[in-house]
This record gives structure tokens, sequence and C-alpha cells, in this order.
């Protein structure tokens, strides 16, 4: 379908503008405006509003905490019994 028979201008005209528009956070605002236009009517039931996150771009070089040890005993990883530490000096004999 043409785009110039649709909304009456070429499609480098419509592609430019849509580019102008996203750029400037028309989509965002418009969005919002018709979400809170939608509750103020109460047509949105937002307790059962969900988040989804795939939308929202991670940044490079975030921070990424230290993943977390579990402390559930594991018979895999179990070292066996533990041994007192021995400073390699113990060995000595020092006259004792």
């Amino acid at each position: 379908m043409a785009t110039g028979a649709m909304f009456g201008v070429s499609r480098a005209t419509a592609h430019r503008r849509f580019t102008e528009w996203t750029a400037s956070g028309l989509w965002v605002r418009l969005h919002q405006q018709l979400l809170h236009q939608l509750s103020e009517i109460g047509k949105i039931d937002w307790s059962r509003a969900v988040v989804d996150a795939i939308n929202v771009r991670a940044e490079k070089g975030a921070y990424r905490p230290a993943q977390t040890q579990s402390i559930e005993a594991n018979p895999a990883r179990d070292p066996g019994p533990v041994r007192p530490y021995r400073h390699p000096t113990d060995r000595l004999d020092l006259g004792r």
C-alpha cells in the first residue's frame, strides 16, 4: 500500500517524520497520556498490571552483584572433614 495514498505524503517524508517523532519521545508521551486518561475514567485495572523487563535496555558495564553462594548442604561439594590449619613452621623441631 502506498503511503502517499494513505497519509498524503511520500514514503521518505513519512519515514522522516516518524523518525523525528520517535526521537522527540512523542510515542512515549502519547502512550502515557492514553494510559492516564483510561485510568481517570476507570478503564484500566492497575491491580493486574505486569512489568515486562524485556523492553528495558541493559546498560553496558552496568553493576552486577556477585553471585550469592548457596549455604545449603550439598553432598557433591562436601570437602569432607575439616583439618585444622597448620603453619609450615609447626613441622619444624624448634626444641619443643
